[in-house]
């Protein structure tokens, strides 16, 4: 791993400009007294060593450059120069973080009108637990729904970095780090590679609002939420009940444990039954609008991608480690639940080949409902399995019984006869004559 120096006791004083001072006068004065302290000899390194794209393939679109001498956070590329997007190392090698950034996660920075690296790294940290979460459950990360649970906090006068704060009695993580720093000062520039066209341009190739730090950042918030995104919010908030005093999610944990982990720690917390009634209520809302458009809380049935092309619901599989709650609760198997979650996302082991977690899940859940159907099958025995399996309306009548007479003294009404007699084939009769059982204790 490449070594990180220190902030402490790298100063470089700098005089700006009147122009320089117009600009950027607004910014806190330590950002422009503290330098980057990655340095072109240890960012070979850091490159191999650190994962940028959610696509293997898609690295080569990127090309890193350290800032210059004078370079400093709030600055941005001057009219002709190539546009390029400010990063913290911590992003890609702490958070999983991975480029492009999803449309979740630019949908709340354009929200919010706030720059990638103005957001403090626990800030970033919520939104990709968020996202996490949500993805494992089935359903895309909604903006309305973070933003409902969290508020931006910035500084006076928004001097310095901004995070997310969540509203009273709403909080659903805890923070990545109480108290972290040193990241401010590892950061780089991100550029494309010739020719290519990067996710933090629009199509006129300028850049998008959340690229370079803004003077005033938004207080956008969001007071209400639609019933479907309410039975959202309300699943989510009742998952965390019950690990702890705090009743928390821990916002490190899960991004430090691999998607298998993560998937069996949360399946484990909806053997509450309360907890599976809110989310089979909330797949139940889902199905029934899935008919109604594209949302942004609707399951995904494809991959969900950005403008680029590229996957944007991927992640980086972390090294396996035991999952273990807050309470200290051993690893738990995964619950069967009435709705399954559509897939969720695919990830790529160290070798690169694409595998997909949730799935193998659910392939071990069919298998595992196989083996018991098929052990109470023995049980019963060959004849009670025989009878078990019969039809009962093959054996509610006589074998001479005249199913097509007692249709039609069933159906003395003519208008419902002239409708239903036509769809009724003779191989159908014997669902024939329920139907025609039903409309006659209807008709009395």
């Amino acid at each position: 791993m490449a070594k990180k120096k220190s902030c402490q006791n790298v100063r470089a004083p700098r005089v700006f400009s009147v122009a320089e001072r117009e600009l950027y006068g607004w910014v806190d004065e330590e950002i422009f007294t503290q330098p980057s302290v990655v340095e072109a000899d240890t960012l070979p390194e850091l490159r191999r060593e650190m994962r940028l794209t959610a696509d293997r393939a898609a690295e080569g679109d990127y090309v890193l450059e350290v800032a210059g001498p004078f370079d400093r956070l709030p600055f941005r590329a001057q009219e002709d120069r190539v546009h390029f997007h400010w990063v913290y190392s911590e992003l890609f090698t702490r958070l999983g973080v991975r480029l492009p950034f999803t449309d979740f996660q630019k949908e709340v920075l354009s929200r919010c009108r706030v720059a990638a690296s103005q957001l403090h790294l626990n800030g970033r940290g919520f939104l990709r637990t968020f996202e996490r979460v949500c993805l494992h459950f089935g359903f895309l990360p909604s903006w309305r729904v973070f933003l409902y649970t969290y508020q931006l906090h910035a500084p006076p006068l928004g001097r310095g970095f901004v995070s997310f704060r969540a509203y009273q009695g709403r909080k659903l993580f805890d923070s990545f780090e109480k108290s972290i720093q040193e990241f401010k000062w590892h950061y780089f520039k991100v550029l494309p590679f010739p020719g290519k066209r990067l996710f933090w341009l629009d199509d006129e190739g300028a850049p998008f609002p959340w690229v370079y730090w803004i003077a005033k950042v938004g207080d956008f918030r969001v007071t209400a939420l639609d019933p479907l995104k309410t039975l959202a919010f309300e699943f989510l908030q009742s998952l965390p009940a019950g690990l702890g005093k705090k009743s928390n999610f821990k916002c490190r944990w899960i991004l430090d444990h691999s998607d298998a982990d993560v998937g069996a720690f949360l399946d484990s917390l909806l053997k509450d039954m309360e907890k599976q009634s809110h989310f089979d209520r909330l797949m139940q809302r889902i199905k029934e609008a899935e008919g109604a458009g594209p949302r942004s809380i609707l399951p995904s049935s494809k991959a969900h991608t950005t403008s680029s092309g590229v996957s944007a619901s991927s992640t980086v599989l972390a090294p396996s480690v035991p999952p273990v709650s807050s309470s200290g609760a051993t690893k738990a198997t995964r619950k069967s639940t009435s709705a399954a979650p559509t897939k969720p996302f695919s990830v790529e082991n160290e070798e690169g080949v694409k595998e997909d977690p949730a799935a193998d899940l659910r392939k071990k859940r069919r298998k595992r409902k196989v083996s018991e159907a098929s052990a109470e099958e023995a049980a019963l025995g060959d004849d009670s399995a025989r009878k078990h399996k019969v039809n009962p309306i093959d054996h509610a009548f006589p074998p001479d019984y005249n199913f097509r007479a007692a249709l039609d003294a069933s159906l003395t009404n003519a208008p419902i006869r002239e409708i239903l007699e036509p769809l009724v084939p003779e191989q159908l009769l014997g669902t024939a004559q329920f139907l025609a059982c039903q409309l006659t204790a209807c008709l009395q």
